[in-house]
């Protein structure tokens, strides 16, 4: 199958992530990918909002996953019955089927898959730390009490905070440590806590369970961790400070395993999906 992949941004964060690993993906199935042909491709995937984005064959096109935050951004879109829309996680269907002028049967849950040959540690050597907390978008007051959580445990511990880490000071940090604290804020897929489970290593989280728009109108129940199982990742905090909790999850850290659970997020089953919704909306 010929593919074109359009997208203004493939290098930076999140969405050029996704680019990223959608692209590898393909080609690992044997797709062409960007390539010279003669004629139309037999599918577009337009990550993003480009130019001319109205001209796209909505028959041949999946528009999404980082097109916009909300729906209003780009409402003629939105409104077209005859286009469909991938969206990184349920909460963020739910999120968009507030507005009236949204087509629910149009929206598809599609989660981009994560390259486990480069997020693998297995074996894990022996961790030279307890863990490490992965730091985004939440307070420093949230931040201090995690931090004197970790310290009443008598536990050893790095801060990595987003956008100050290369990719292979995550790997190596995971590789060092025996589980990872995930305090972040809402996030549509969260492909970075879904690497770090990659490498086996367990999360507690410290779940932000609700997202707000800036100007404070529009509100809808989220998560933090929208591809998470508990009996294979590890544990979500609750709203309060559990010391008994947090014990739970440390005395059954040796029984999980997070690197088997993402398995069913490698790039070739998120591609396999992926063609599945776009062989469905013909």
């Amino acid at each position: 199958m010929q593919i074109r992949v359009l997208a203004n941004n493939t290098s930076h964060r999140g969405p050029g992530k996704v680019y990223q690993n959608l692209v590898k993906g393909l080609r690992l199935l044997g797709h062409g990918v960007n390539q010279p042909i003669v004629g139309e491709p037999d599918l577009n995937v337009c990550l993003q909002l480009i130019p001319a984005i109205l001209q796209l064959d909505p028959r041949k096109t999946l528009f999404g996953p980082n097109l916009v935050v909300l729906p209003t951004e780009a409402r003629e879109l939105f409104s077209d019955p005859s286009r469909h829309f991938l969206v990184p996680s349920q909460w963020v269907k739910d999120l968009y089927c507030q507005f009236d002028f949204v087509h629910p049967n149009n929206l598809h849950v599609w989660a981009v898959g994560i390259d486990l040959d480069k997020w693998n540690v297995s074996p894990k050597p022996k961790p030279s730390q307890d863990c490490f907390i992965y730091f985004k978008n939440r307070s420093e007051e949230d931040l201090r009490i995690v931090k004197l959580l970790l310290n009443k445990f008598g536990l050893k511990y790095s801060i990595l905070q987003y956008g100050s880490y290369t990719e292979d000071q995550l790997r190596k940090t995971c590789s060092d440590s025996r589980f990872a604290v995930l305090l972040t804020g809402t996030e549509s897929q969260g492909i970075a806590y879904m690497e770090i489970l990659s490498t086996n290593t367990p999360c507690y989280v410290f779940n932000k369970t609700t997202w707000e728009s800036e100007d404070k109108t529009t509100r809808c129940p989220a998560s933090s961790v929208p591809y998470f199982d508990d009996g294979f990742c590890g544990a979500i905090s609750p709203d309060h400070i559990s010391l008994e909790h947090f014990t739970e999850f440390l005395n059954g850290i040796d029984s999980l395993t997070p690197g088997y659970y993402m398995g069913l997020y490698g790039l070739e089953n998120c591609i396999t999906n992926l063609l599945e919704i776009a062989e469905n909306i013909k």
